[in-house]
């Protein structure tokens, strides 16, 4: 088992110009440069721990605190990290965190989920729509 660390990464630049909205999220925020927010999978098996952060690109004094993260609600998608409803909570800590843990028989394709995220714990809060898939138990 292993603790897999999610960085969302967010434009220092967009946040001193208030220039990020929802619509154009994708512009001012990314988990790994070069891929669309839509398209990044994150791998895991059963009992890994996933923690999800947040922080600015470049470093600045700015917080990104990852408030939630949710199981989408889309036909067959398995809630892979359990929660209420399939809803994470963040830590309350600053920064916020989020941690779940990978939950047994999820093994799937690649399950769609939101993580939702506030600059400086107030204001908007944004949301953007990754990606998880659980291995396939390997037997001996």
């Amino acid at each position: 088992m292993a603790t897999i660390t999610i960085t969302l990464y967010v434009s220092e630049s967009g946040i001193a110009q208030n220039a990020i909205t929802q619509q154009n999220i994708n512009d001012y925020c990314y988990f790994e440069a070069g891929t669309a927010n839509s398209d990044f999978n994150t791998t895991a098996d059963v009992g890994d721990t996933i923690i999800w952060q947040g922080q600015t690109n470049p470093a600045s004094n700015y917080v990104i605190d990852i408030t939630q993260v949710k199981k989408d609600n889309v036909p067959g998608n398995q809630n892979v990290l359990g929660g209420n409803n399939g809803t994470l909570q963040g830590n309350g800590l600053s920064p916020e965190t989020v941690t779940g843990t990978v939950q047994a028989n999820t093994y799937s394709e690649a399950e769609e989920y939101s993580v939702f995220f506030k600059v400086n714990g107030t204001g908007t809060n944004f949301q953007v729509d990754p990606k998880i898939t659980v291995n396939p138990r390997q037997t001996a």
